[in-house]
């Protein structure tokens, strides 16, 4: 058992999409969850039947809301409030949104040089140099680096964990890979899993006296979590 006094984040990366499928970056873009994903997101909302869950929040893009709805739909929890919040939304990648990964990250490779693109893949600070990289490259001049992305990130949060009916809630959070990913690195760089979290992948951090614990990370397999909470 948890203080009552701590909040409980649980995080869902939306399901598989067809741009996931195709191993392309999304970023903002649209794209569909596949029938996997669908399943993957009912899946997860079965083992939280079980579970209370105060508030959702997702970003506003369509893969996020439809795993979401997908999830409290199974989970028995349609009543629960489903909030949309920009600042959820996912890493924006400029003119990479769509590339295939690997063209993307040859590019970054030809910025950095072999070596140090090893360095930055195998290192600690590997995310933020990653983003740092996408931005630099971004003909737009869109693309956010990390300092941009945590910024919005963190004032989000604080926003929505200062208010005073979720303090000591389960609130769950369903959103992007990298925006999910940049939340772990910023609690703990060195647990941060170097592919980002899985589709429909569950991790638990608990809030508590203005500090993020990570309880789990990255499960598919959500029974262990079930009684973390």
């Amino acid at each position: 058992m948890c203080e009552t006094t701590a909040t409980n984040l649980i995080l869902v990366r939306h399901g598989q999409t067809e741009f996931n499928k195709q191993n392309r970056l999304q970023g903002l873009s649209n794209s569909s969850l596949t029938t996997a994903g669908i399943q993957a997101a009912q899946s997860v909302g079965k083992s939280l039947q079980d579970i209370p869950i105060f508030r959702t929040y997702c970003s506003d893009s369509i893969r996020t809301i439809q795993t979401a709805t997908e999830i409290l739909t199974a989970a028995n929890k349609a009543d629960v409030p489903l909030i949309k919040e920009s600042f959820l939304r996912e890493y924006y990648f400029g003119d990479f949104e769509g590339v295939k990964y690997n063209k993307a990250f040859r590019q970054l490779v030809q910025r950095y040089g072999l070596r140090t693109s090893r360095q930055v893949l195998n290192g600690t600070h590997f995310l933020e140099m990653t983003l740092n990289g996408f931005s630099h490259l971004d003909q737009t001049g869109q693309a956010e680096n990390y300092q941009e992305i945590s910024n919005r990130l963190q004032a989000g949060l604080k926003r929505i964990l200062e208010q005073p009916e979720n303090q000591g809630q389960n609130l769950l959070v369903v959103s992007h890979g990298v925006l999910l990913g940049t939340l772990i690195y910023m609690v703990d760089p060195e647990k941060t899993p170097r592919t980002l979290l899985k589709n429909a992948s569950v991790s638990l951090l608990r809030y508590s006296e203005g500090r993020f614990k990570i309880i789990a990370l990255n499960q598919t397999n959500i029974a262990e979590i079930k009684e973390l909470l």
